[in-house]
């Protein structure tokens, strides 16, 4: 039986948690976004594993934006900006399967140019993921308190 923990994307929870910490100094929500999807191009590029788009490929995204969202609202304080730097974070991902849905290739060709083939073991995969998100949550928690 295969796993659905493979992939070509990262974990959405970690690119709204990362794309969210960076987006801590927008001045708008528009710059926010900008960032986030940004940082999901730069994240992509750093060499990952993560779920199989199977049948239930879409479930699986769906409750991790619904993580990550819930996550970065509660470590934010609900900052307007922060959630639309998350967004943008997750933005290329969501695109992704609509327009495979509608047959267009608008985003497809920045997004697989940005993506690494490169396939590191899970662990190492899961460590890198998981630091990355755990220093994200640490700025977003720290940021907030300071408010």
């Amino acid at each position: 039986m295969r796993t659905p923990l493979r992939s070509r994307a990262m974990v959405a929870t970690t690119h709204m948690l990362a794309a969210g910490a960076l987006a801590l100094k927008a001045r708008s929500p528009g710059h926010a976004l900008a960032i986030g999807v940004l940082s999901h191009l730069l994240l992509d590029a750093v060499p990952h594993r993560d779920y199989r788009w199977n049948s239930l490929g879409g479930l699986v995204l769906g409750a991790d934006i619904a993580g990550g969202a819930l996550a970065v609202g509660r470590l934010s304080g609900g900052s307007p900006v922060v959630l639309a730097g998350a967004f943008g974070g997750v933005l290329p991902d969501v695109v992704r399967p609509v327009e495979r849905a509608l047959h267009l290739k608008l985003t497809s060709g920045l997004h697989d140019t940005m993506h690494t083939a490169s396939r590191p073991p899970a662990w190492c995969s899961l460590a890198l993921q998981g630091l990355t998100a755990a220093g994200a949550a640490l700025a977003l928690r720290r940021a907030s308190s300071v408010d």
